[in-house]
């Protein structure tokens, strides 16, 4: 690891880039919007999608697992597309999930007004 600190921002981007890139196909299969997908930052999208993983797992390795060789995949998106929009919606309700509050975030004004 570097200690220039712009080869470090640039780590942290990429970074960040990879986990939207990756996770954000996954929330917005759930029923999430494309607008407030795209307003998190990369650890909420990777949480949110996991949240998302964890509770369709069973299903998806069922009937959505191929096998290429030794490594196995599961395609979550695909079995998020299979669901009907009522099934959807149940599982946006179980999750309930709401971003990590940032300084200076909406998120974050949102928890100190609920605390007032």
């Amino acid at each position: 690891m570097t200690t220039n600190p712009l080869d470090a921002g640039l780590f942290t981007l990429t970074h960040e880039m990879h986990l939207i890139e990756e996770y954000s196909p996954i929330c917005v299969a759930a029923g999430y919007l494309p607008e407030n997908v795209s307003q998190l930052v990369g650890a909420d999208c990777y949480a949110l999608a996991t949240k998302i993983m964890g509770a369709i797992k069973k299903e998806a390795q069922a009937n959505f697992r191929t096998v290429k060789g030794v490594f196995e995949e599961t395609d979550y998106v695909a079995c998020l597309r299979s669901m009907s929009p009522r099934e959807l919606y149940a599982l946006r309700e179980r999750i309930s999930f709401l971003p990590i509050p940032k300084p200076g975030s909406y998120a974050k004004w949102a928890e100190a007004k609920a605390a007032q």
